[in-house]
């Protein structure tokens, strides 16, 4: 997103005691979202993520097994429950953004903001050439991540995140390889 969002003149900023302030003249990536005062006068964009398809990405950042599906298992136990001590979302919004950005749907969702389709970098069609760039190649981009998932911990990830799964129409059933 942030490759994106620089033509569009944005700045990373912080908050303190919820107040903003300019951190940064460039624009920079973050896994959190701190709202601050008077955020209600600003669109909210997120990027978002089939959380099957992130969930298999985490465990992939971090093991490297034979017998992936029962340690995927594990993992998903403690990223749930474990690591909390009850169940918990891992994702959890203090307001629901006014765009989501999914990564399986690049061109798609940012074609749905109004600055952006209204800019030059969009009408040229540069957006849509940095879009279809892949930028995160890794060792695993042999196997689906579909494969990682049974019916047990499919129903594991979407039990926790199933405000995600509405929000961005992902399908339930989306972990289920066609035979």
């Amino acid at each position: 997103m942030v490759s994106i969002l620089k033509h569009y003149d944005f700045k990373h900023y912080v908050h303190y005691d919820g107040k903003k302030e300019l951190y940064d003249e460039k624009l920079d990536a973050a896994h959190y979202c701190d709202l601050f005062d008077g955020h209600p006068d600003y669109d909210f964009i997120s990027s978002i993520r089939n959380p099957y398809s992130l969930e298999v990405s985490m465990f992939r950042m971090n093991k490297l097994v034979e017998n992936y599906k029962d340690e995927f298992k594990r993992f998903l136990d403690y990223r749930y429950f474990t690591r909390f001590g009850e169940k918990k979302p891992i994702i959890k919004f203090h307001r629901t953004p006014d765009f989501f950005i999914r990564m399986e749907n690049l061109y798609e969702d940012y074609s749905k903001i109004p600055f952006i389709i209204n800019s030059e970098y969009y009408q040229s069609g540069e957006l849509k050439k940095q879009v279809e760039i892949k930028i995160n190649d890794n060792i695993f981009d042999d196997k689906d991540w579909r494969e990682f998932y049974d019916d047990e911990s499919a129903e594991m990830v979407y039990s926790n995140n199933v405000e995600i799964f509405n929000l961005n129409h992902y399908d339930k059933d989306s972990y289920k390889i066609e035979k």
